[in-house]
């Protein structure tokens, strides 16, 4: 199953500038974390999925979901996690949107 993501930024317009496609949600989860190291060493079960899928008419993304990572208190790099986000969050950090059924757009 492919899933599609795209990180947070500004306005969707440059979120979906972003847009990359993976061949499966592991491969998501290992682009996430390659592409923190050098400032935060996160572990899979640190990525957290909203578990509220939706439609997203302006996207045509059928199943949309938020992708986080987990609050402070939960990770194990606390050191990196200060050095990524700059402050404890006692709540997960939104850090973009994915799905895994979607339509092309018009």
């Amino acid at each position: 199953m492919s899933v599609i993501y795209r990180p947070f930024k500004g306005t969707l317009k440059e979120s979906m500038k972003e847009i990359k496609v993976f061949d499966s949600y592991e491969d998501l989860q290992n682009f996430i974390i390659e592409r923190s190291k050098g400032s935060f060493n996160i572990r899979p079960c640190e990525i957290i999925i909203g578990g509220r899928p939706t439609l997203d008419e302006r996207t045509g993304w059928v199943d949309s979901d938020s992708i986080y990572i987990d609050c402070y208190d939960n990770v194990e790099d606390k050191e990196g996690y200060l050095r990524h986000f700059g402050y404890k969050f006692d709540t997960q950090i939104g850090i973009g949107i994915f799905a895994t059924e979607w339509r092309k757009s018009k």
